[in-house]
């Protein structure tokens, strides 16, 4: 966003990991405008879609055949590319979008908390 440019309509804007926590449906039904839980439940997941339990072992099979380590060697400049997008992505959500007066961030606080986990790789974190 420029420094004319704003949001020209609603955003809820929340990371994927606050995806579990009751705040969030709370905070949804708000912004909504929300009072029936039926179209509560269609607008939010209760859980991280990513973590799909699959059916069968050769599902899972198949799935793992695309799976990288990313904190292996090979895949370093990979990683730095992903993390530099990640930190500037970070620093611009939390500077220039969240603070616009048409989006609604679910608890501001804990969301912060979350993309200042974006600035540190988490490969030299855990080494």
């Amino acid at each position: 966003l420029s420094g004319s440019s704003r949001v020209r309509n609603p955003v809820f804007l929340y990371e994927m990991r606050q995806l579990g926590d009751p705040q969030l449906r709370r905070d949804l039904a708000t912004a909504l405008q929300l009072r029936d839980d039926a179209a509560l439940a269609q607008a939010v997941p209760r859980s991280n879609p990513d973590y799909v339990v699959l059916k069968t072992a050769k599902q899972q099979r198949r799935r793992d055949k695309f799976k990288i380590r990313i904190c292996d060697d090979a895949y370093r400049p990979l990683r730095a590319a992903l993390m530099e997008t990640a930190r500037l992505s970070s620093e611009w959500i939390r500077s220039e979008f969240m603070v616009q007066p048409d989006v609604t961030v679910s608890s501001p606080q804990r969301f912060e908390e979350l993309l200042m986990d974006w600035m540190v790789d988490p490969c030299e974190a855990a080494g």
